[in-house]
């Protein structure tokens, strides 16, 4: 994986070690954020999954309410698992910046992230589900947003339209 990672990307943890030469990211975390925050951060690198019959979805979609068109026009199985696991990052982080400087350094640190995650999910899915072909995709949509989707790269299998409605219906709930 080819990394633009640069510690000069990450303005306030190099104030804070400016105070110290010696400071780490290690000692950075805890000032910033709880346990809890880290934890629930760490789903972006270890999704929560849910199976439904031969589906992988990601048990935090935010796509389930756009399903029930999908399953009425008879989508693939590959359509619907990629458009339910897509995710928008910069719907998670959205880029505030005040300047166009800013805004590109944004960008930048969001284009990183997403290629982690990207590297994270192949080596998750690898681990987890050794016997599927899941393809993991990092792009940029057609807003020229990041996004990232994943889904079972398999010829189209047969799934119960009822199981899957059932499945989103208690999910809404």
């Amino acid at each position: 994986m080819k990394d633009d990672f640069s510690e000069n990307m990450l303005i306030d943890y190099l104030a804070w070690k400016k105070c110290n030469d010696f400071f780490t990211m290690y000692e950075y975390i805890p000032l910033k954020f709880s346990l809890e925050q880290v934890l629930i951060c760490s789903t972006l690198f270890c999704p929560r999954i849910d199976r439904v019959g031969n589906f992988l979805f990601l048990k935090d979609s935010r796509q389930l309410e756009s399903i029930k068109t999908m399953i009425d026009n008879n989508c693939n199985s590959k359509s619907i698992e990629s458009f339910v696991n897509h995710v928008f990052l910069s719907g998670i982080f959205p880029i505030d910046a005040e300047d166009k400087e800013q805004e590109n350094l944004e960008k930048a640190q969001l284009k990183i992230l997403g290629k982690r995650i990207e590297y994270s999910w192949n080596l998750y899915f690898k681990d987890k589900f050794p016997d599927k072909k899941i393809k993991v995709e990092f792009y940029k949509d057609k807003y020229d947003e990041y996004c990232i989707t994943f889904y079972q790269d398999i010829d189209d299998f047969q799934y119960d339209k009822e199981e899957l409605e059932e499945y989103f219906l208690k999910c809404k709930s």
